[in-house]
């Protein structure tokens, strides 16, 4: 039975805390070669070029980094996609509309493409058509690029971009799944590349409320509170926000906060995001330590076409650090594993990055000089608990 804090000497442990992330940088400046992805169903390689699909009706493909990244503390990812018609299609699809100034069909190119952070198989392969390869797929949130206007999942346009998770449950790709969409992107299967950059940042940017891009949708409340429907407020103060659920009536405490972060969608111009949603990684999915697979899936049904990727960089959260003087203080929390010596660097669990900016409380495993002036040395299983806040002016 620990001591209580009135037996406890008053200790004093003055230390810069950093937090760190596992960083190993995922590099495909093209796909030569595609040694450490993990490619599923029509997924393979096109001289230097990853095809998910080919431009064949009914098919579906994933391909996955093989090693676990790390997500929750942030990441950004950048990728090239094309998605195409064969020009000499001998098996055409059906007709988008027909242009009136050339009497002719013109074929649409289906159904799209999405870039996923699962973490429930690397070897993960969804439905086809709509489901855009990711439908089916459990424990994970995808940034869809969809081409094709789907009734039945409540598409906004034929053209639109969106983020879908089903939490811990399943994904699909109906669009009450979504956390947010938008319209505002150019045409995917226009035939042309176009540059994509991913990024996600473990807190939430409260600039990011006022863009244009902001998006938050009811599905995120029901995420957030386990409930079907619950009513939400924002904004937040200074540099952090928190989503407020109001659960009344629900069983539940009249309102649960949860830290969210931010997840932003880039196309072509890497200045100007064209959907923004709030999300938190590390908790509405079932991470490992923070980590989980990366990478895309793509689908046909009778709109069909090449879905092409060019490049890929996927760069894990870097680190920030913070000057601090905690203080032995009651244990409330131990699910963090850190190791340090006093006054030096600790690193830290990447999910411990939910605490940069506020309180903070959980057991350290240090290694220690002195107690109240008394030579007391600690040993690297000498665990107390300890309690403090950061100093921010030194953020």
């Amino acid at each position: 039975m620990p001591p209580s804090p009135s037996s406890r000497p008053l200790l004093l442990l003055a230390c810069s805390l950093f937090l760190v992330f596992a960083h190993a940088d995922v590099d495909f400046p093209n796909f030569q070669s595609t040694l450490g992805l993990r490619m599923t169903g029509s997924a393979n390689r096109t001289t230097d070029i990853l095809r998910l699909t080919p431009s064949r009706r009914g098919v579906a493909g994933c391909a996955w980094y093989a090693v676990k990244q790390q997500v929750a503390g942030g990441f950004v990812g950048d990728f090239s996609v094309r998605i195409a018609n064969e020009p000499d299609q001998s098996e055409p699809g059906p007709c988008r509309h027909v242009s009136h100034q050339s009497e002719h069909c013109v074929r649409g190119a289906g159904d799209g493409l999405a870039f996923v952070v699962q973490n429930a198989d690397e070897h993960a392969l969804g439905g086809g058509g709509g489901e855009l390869g990711i439908g089916g797929i459990a424990n994970g949130v995808a940034v869809e690029l969809d081409t094709w206007y789907d009734a039945e999942l409540e598409d906004g346009y034929g053209r639109h971009a969106a983020v879908l998770t089903g939490g811990r449950g399943i994904m699909t790709t109906h669009h009450g799944s979504a956390i947010g969409t938008t319209t505002d992107v150019p045409s995917f299967n226009d035939g042309t590349w176009h540059d994509v950059r991913v990024t996600y940042d473990a807190e939430f940017r409260a600039d990011a409320v006022a863009h244009k891009s902001f998006r938050a949708s009811p599905h995120l409340v029901a995420l957030m509170a386990g409930m079907p429907t619950a009513e939400v407020s924002t904004p937040v103060a200074k540099d952090r926000a928190e989503l407020f659920v109001e659960t009344s009536g629900s069983g539940l405490p009249g309102r649960d906060r949860h830290p969210l972060g931010t997840l932003a969608l880039y196309v072509d111009d890497m200045a100007d995001a064209v959907l923004t949603v709030p999300v938190n990684l590390g908790e509405h999915l079932h991470l490992d330590h923070g980590r989980a697979w990366i990478g895309f899936c793509a689908a046909t049904g009778a709109a069909f076409a090449n879905h092409d990727i060019q490049r890929f960089r996927f760069s894990e959260g870097r680190s920030r650090s913070f000057e601090t003087t905690s203080r032995a203080g009651t244990f409330l929390r131990s699910d963090l594993d850190v190791e340090a010596r006093s006054g030096t660097p600790m690193e830290l669990d990447p999910e411990f990055v939910r605490a940069q900016n506020s309180k903070f409380n959980t057991d350290f495993t240090y290694e220690l000089s002195s107690i109240d002036n008394d030579e007391t040395h600690g040993g690297p299983d000498d665990t107390r608990s300890v309690a403090g806040e950061p100093n921010h002016g030194a953020v």
